[in-house]
């Protein structure tokens, strides 16, 4: 019995013995740490100046680049022309907001940007173009082009997007529309006084000359 407990005895001796680390273990293990340590780091460090450089670039971009948070409804990142373009005069980030920038839109345009917004984050991707109430009241045409971004659960995360304006193209257009409508209503008051004065268009004397003349 006394052999036995002694033998019992050593055998657990032994078994602490083996999971007990030595102070090389643990300065492996301190290397190990401080090494990947060192590596996430330097990939912090890479993903921090491409960043870096991102912005460097959106701010030399005439046009709005933005990324929202679908959850928290916040903008997470937007260069200096979302704030011209969505902000007032003199407006901080601070100051743009989901709830801002819908309160600034046309009346008329506001029922279809919603639907769009939300049919859009089942597509995983959107566009519209609506009237935006500036600082001194006047509207300008923006067009907003974006993608939805998913987590791993496949839900709507964030929406990275693009804006541009469009007024100069907007105000040529309908300049267009109106100058086809005159022509249109010119064209018709004229075939009217025509038919009211028995006089011949110079297209229908042209077909008749052609039908009577000698072949």
């Amino acid at each position: 019995m006394e052999h036995q407990q002694r033998g019992t005895g050593t055998g657990s001796q032994r078994s602490e013995m083996s999971n007990t680390l030595t102070y090389d273990d643990l300065g492996q293990i301190l290397s190990n740490l401080q090494s990947k340590l060192a590596d996430y780091r330097k990939k912090e460090a890479n993903a921090l100046a491409i960043f870096n450089e991102f912005k460097q670039v959106a701010e030399r971009l005439q046009s709005g680049i933005y990324r929202y948070d679908v959850k928290t409804h916040r903008f997470h990142f937007f260069n200096r022309s979302i704030i011209e373009l969505l902000g007032s005069k003199g407006a901080d980030a601070s100051e743009i907001t989901s709830k801002s920038v819908l309160l600034r839109l046309h009346p008329d345009d506001r029922e279809r940007v919603r639907r769009e917004a939300k049919e859009a984050l089942e597509r995983g991707i959107g566009e519209v173009e609506y009237r935006f109430k500036k600082s001194d009241g006047t509207y300008r045409w923006l067009y907003d082009r974006w993608v939805v971004l998913r987590d791993l659960g496949n839900q709507p995360r964030y929406i990275e997007g693009i804006v541009m304006d469009t007024t100069r193209r907007k105000v040529a257009e309908e300049k267009l529309k109106e100058s086809e409508r005159n022509l249109r209503s010119l064209s018709s008051h004229l075939l009217d006084a025509q038919e009211k004065n028995g006089a011949v268009s110079p297209w229908n004397s042209t077909m008749n000359w052609a039908k009577t003349s000698p072949s």
